[in-house]
């Protein structure tokens, strides 16, 4: 769908689109974060336990040296800028910019997180982020919770994917591990010490459900490959696994950008007729009314009756049916040959999503605790999107499992 459209044409297009005063709502959200996806390289984050190679493979993914050896902060980020500025934030929540890499401001060493724009190549396809604990599991899990929430793809660092990597792991949404790299980071270690083959049977068996694809790296074997110059020795970074990772790592992110740019697409394509319709109806002459004369209020009446508002868990409840209903009618259209009806399926699934999130949003505006919901629905809705892009049988069965997911969750809100 993409080859002959980029993202930037397809963003001018969306730009203009949401510019017209003719979206509304939920819609209008939609196609505000769709923009933001297509200005945004692939967010890549490096997670893994403590020591397992994770600022290596930043390095080695960014080209240089970016991250301070002597800083451990809970947070680093690295995206592509004009110019190198480093923004430094201390314990005590004070934060400092200067224009240049992060190891030459005097409190680095204390910092808790580290943002840095550089002109690097690397950079223009993803932006990289590593996130570190100190091994904690409580910690662990609320560091990989936060960081699941903002990232496009992980890459795992380990050397064993312990049994606790694995339960954390575990808590990822599927289109999550569908998108992420488990990276036996140090296997040239690991091969000194002869157990690089039977550790790696091990993990395959483990983990191989749960990753899109498994690297080894001999990590400093590829330190060795980069020059002072940022070029690469070739025949030693292919050597040592790390040329493997980047080139699949650079395939993810082009696929990552161009579902960005169909979901774009397809939201044009739905809303840009709405936007025609809507300057049809403003062009057209309006004919003037006389105000009609408002009726005396009865003297018994000491206060105005305000229209009575549903308590807010019934839009649970009608979101619920919502879903029941368009299964219904779904099973009744494609039956069981999911293979044959993918795109029916997803258009299904699409459309269901989007009138959900318009219904949530309308109905819960006031009801700030409810704010989750309407953002799990979005977030839902635009999933779909990306997967109707996509278009096969297990794109459809995944956005049948997304929208059940998203009625189970309803059903736990209107039961509390």
């Amino acid at each position: 769908m993409t080859d002959n459209v980029s993202a930037t044409e397809v963003a001018a297009q969306l730009e203009a689109l949401l510019a017209d005063e003719v979206l509304r709502g939920a819609t209008l959200k939609t196609g505000k974060r769709l923009l933001r996806r297509l200005a945004t390289p692939v967010r890549v984050t490096i997670l893994g336990p403590k020591r397992s190679g994770k600022s290596t493979l930043l390095d080695l993914l960014a080209g240089r040296s970016v991250v301070p050896e002597d800083a451990s902060p809970a947070a680093f980020d690295i995206q592509h800028g004009p110019v190198i500025e480093s923004t430094i934030t201390m314990p005590n929540g004070r934060s400092e910019t200067i224009a240049d890499w992060p190891d030459k401001h005097p409190d680095m060493a204390k910092a808790i997180q580290i943002s840095v724009t550089a002109p690097l190549d690397a950079l223009k396809r993803m932006q990289l982020s590593e996130v570190q604990t100190d091994g904690d599991p409580s910690e662990s899990a609320t560091a990989f919770d936060w960081a699941a929430r903002r990232t496009d793809m992980v890459l795992w660092c380990t050397q064993t994917f312990a049994r606790e990597e694995a339960d954390l792991w575990s808590q990822a949404t599927e289109h999550l591990k569908d998108n992420s790299f488990l990276v036996i980071t140090k296997a040239d270690d690991l091969v000194k010490r002869g157990l690089l083959e039977g550790r790696l049977g091990v993990i395959q068996e483990i983990a191989g459900e749960e990753f899109h694809s498994l690297f080894p790296v001999a990590t400093v074997q590829a330190q060795r490959a980069v020059l002072e110059s940022g070029r690469r020795d070739r025949n030693v970074f292919s050597t040592s696994g790390a040329e493997a990772l980047d080139v699949e790592l650079r395939r993810q992110c082009e696929i990552g950008q161009r579902a960005n740019v169909d979901g774009a697409l397809l939201f044009l394509s739905r809303y840009n007729s709405a936007v025609r319709s809507g300057r049809k109806r403003r062009a057209s002459p309006r004919v003037r009314q006389e105000a009609a004369v408002p009726a005396p209020l009865s003297p018994r009446r000491t206060k105005p009756i305000k229209p009575e508002r549903p308590p807010v868990p019934k839009v649970f409840e009608r979101g619920i049916d919502l879903i029941r209903t368009r299964t219904s009618a779904l099973c009744e259209d494609v039956g069981t040959a999911l293979n044959e009806s993918a795109s029916i399926v997803l258009a299904h699934c699409a459309e269901t999503a989007n009138d959900l999130y318009e219904m949530m949003d309308a109905d819960l505006v006031a009801g700030q605790h409810f704010a989750d919901v309407v953002e799990t629905v979005s977030e839902a809705s635009e999933l779909m999107l990306l997967m109707q892009a996509e278009d096969g049988a297990d794109q459809a069965e995944d956005a049948v499992t997304l929208l059940l997911q998203v009625r189970r969750e309803l059903s736990l809100k209107l039961a509390a």
